[in-house]
């Protein structure tokens, strides 16, 4: 029964975290992160496709809101605004 109980509060921890449907490794209790590194990228994605991608599931994850998304990747909010503009990211209802 405890490991039972165990798996069901792991399982509500990210969704208490988390604003959005995607669930990042760090909103899982430290148990059950895999280690930074243990996986690899899917083959035949460019540094620059993998980082729009991320840019996208952060985005995703704070409800697209920049400043939030920016210190949750430890970078400044005009640093963000470059990256987005430098990958062809607008955000929903930007033209």
């Amino acid at each position: 029964m405890g490991n039972i109980r165990k798996l069901m509060n792991a399982n509500k921890h990210p969704f208490v975290l988390c604003t959005k449907a995607l669930i990042w490794p760090e909103y899982l209790p430290a148990g059950m992160q895999t280690p930074r590194g243990a996986t690899d990228p899917p083959k035949g994605m460019s540094p620059a496709d993998i980082e729009k991608r991320f840019l996208i599931m952060t985005l995703d994850c704070h409800p697209w809101k920049k400043m939030a998304t920016a210190r949750k990747l430890g970078i400044d909010k005009n640093r963000l605004r470059r990256k987005l503009k430098r990958n062809g990211i607008t955000t929903p209802g930007e033209s």
